[in-house]
C-alpha cells in the first residue's frame, strides 16, 4: 500500500547558507568588542563601588554615634556618651581602612580628589572624636 520512504541523512545535501553581508559582520564584531569593554569596566568599577559604599556607611554610622553621644552628654549621661564616642572612633577607623584600600585610585582625575577628601574628613573626625572622648572623661570625673 503506502510505502514509507526512509531517509538516509548520511547522504543528504549540504544546507544552503546565504552569505552574510559585510556590514552585519562589522556590527557583530563591534557588539562583541563593546560587550567586552563593558565587562572589563564593570570588573574594575565594582570593587571600587563596593569599598566606597562601605566607607560611606561607616562614616554615617560614626556621625550617628557622635550625635548619640551629644544627646547623652546633654542629658548628663557621661558613661553612655563615652560609649557612643568609642563606637564612633571604631567606625571612623574602619572607614579609614576602606579609604586606604582606595589609595590606588587617588591618582585618577575624577576619583582622586574625592578619595583625598574622604581621608582628610576621616582624620579630622577621628581627631575630634578623640578630643570629645578626653573631655567626656574629664566631665565624668
Amino acid at each position: 500500500m503506502f510505502r514509507r520512504k526512509s531517509h538516509n541523512f548520511l547522504h543528504a545535501k549540504a544546507a544552503v547558507t546565504k552569505p552574510v553581508h559585510p556590514a552585519v559582520k562589522a556590527l557583530s564584531v563591534a557588539a562583541v568588542v563593546l560587550m567586552a569593554i563593558t565587562g572589563v569596566t564593570a570588573l574594575i568599577v565594582a570593587p571600587f563601588w563596593y569599598v566606597s559604599e562601605r566607607v560611606y556607611a561607616h562614616m554615617e554610622d560614626g556621625k550617628e554615634a557622635l550625635l548619640q553621644a551629644q544627646r547623652s552628654a546633654e542629658s548628663l549621661q557621661f558613661e553612655a556618651a563615652i560609649t557612643h564616642v568609642e563606637d564612633a572612633q571604631r567606625e571612623f577607623a574602619e572607614a579609614q581602612d576602606g579609604v586606604a584600600r582606595l589609595e590606588p585610585f587617588s591618582g585618577l582625575p575624577f576619583i582622586g580628589p574625592h578619595v583625598t577628601a574622604a581621608d582628610r574628613l576621616l582624620v579630622s573626625g577621628s581627631a575630634a572624636s578623640s578630643a570629645i572622648h578626653d573631655v567626656l572623661g574629664l566631665a565624668k570625673d
